[in-house]
């Protein structure tokens, strides 16, 4: 991992690793590492950009993105990179994805209309539904820890707030208001 940047580091349910991805080769590979022990494994994946993976609940199953079709779309994969499934088949970008506390859903940011917004996938049933709805970008979704709601950085006259969206009412609010500083990549720490 030397002379690598290792970004989006999220925990194993079981504690037991941490996924991130890093560079290697001139492209983005997804790898895990065991804190206690300190072993770094790369988890077999493409030859092409692997990104922004995230734990499902049960610790099973990995999401991430991934340009190997050459856009970015949504795979999802065992932890040890085995039963590889694509998740999102467009012509446009999906990155960021996160799955619900439940394991029922993944929310993401897709670019299917010219910007950045936010869409929610059903496991089970493969419907995509978009969330946001504006003229300007809305991305770096994350789930509240009881999945009812989901906070995004939102852009707004050339610089991004922090917002939530409340899932039942399908509200969303402005969170923070900070002329010249750019809000973003929210995360949940809580009950």
């Amino acid at each position: 991992m030397k002379d690598s940047i290792a970004m989006c580091p999220d925990w194993s349910p079981d504690g037991d690793e941490i996924i991130f991805y890093a560079t290697r080769a001139s492209h983005f590979h997804l790898f895990a590492v065991s804190p206690e022990r300190g072993e770094v494994r790369e988890i077999p994946s493409s030859p092409q950009n692997d990104m922004m993976p995230d734990w499902s609940p049960d610790g099973t199953r990995i999401v991430f993105a991934s340009d190997r079709e050459g856009r970015g779309e949504l795979y999802v994969m065992s932890p040890d990179g085995s039963n590889l499934q694509r998740l999102t088949d467009s012509m446009m970008d999906e990155w960021r994805p996160r799955w619900s506390p439940d394991g029922n859903y993944i929310v993401f940011q897709g670019n299917y209309t010219g910007h950045w917004e936010l869409y929610l996938l059903n496991i089970e049933t493969g419907e995509i539904e978009r969330l946001t709805d504006g003229s300007e970008e809305s991305r770096e979704p994350y789930w509240s820890g009881d999945g009812c709601l989901i906070y995004y950085a939102h852009e707004e006259q050339g610089g991004y707030n922090l917002y939530v969206l409340d899932l039942e009412q399908r509200i969303s609010r402005q969170l923070t208001n900070t002329p010249g500083v750019e809000d973003g990549y929210p995360v949940w720490v809580g009950r």
